[in-house]
């Protein structure tokens, strides 16, 4: 109980600060562990970002290689049709 109160405190303090334009008491822990955290989320999205790159190159690579069959298919029903 003592917990949840200290929570509710704290986050009306920082409501507070917040909207009477206040800026919150950080830390130096509190900051290097926020750019740590910065940090981890761009390398996590750096990685996804290049996840992603490689598979749309898979896809690509892929569709090319259909789209070339297709065209030969098309390409032999042509020359057999007009004989």
């Amino acid at each position: 109980m003592e917990i949840k109160h200290r929570h509710a405190t704290k986050y009306a303090e920082d409501l507070r600060r917040e909207l009477l334009g206040q800026p919150s008491p950080v830390t130096a822990t509190e900051k290097a562990s926020k750019h740590e955290d910065i940090d981890e989320l761009l390398k996590y999205h750096h990685n996804m970002q290049e996840k992603i790159a490689e598979h749309m190159i898979e896809l690509t690579r892929s569709l090319k290689d259909q789209a070339m069959t297709a065209g030969q298919i098309i390409k032999t029903d042509t020359e057999a049709c007009s004989f």
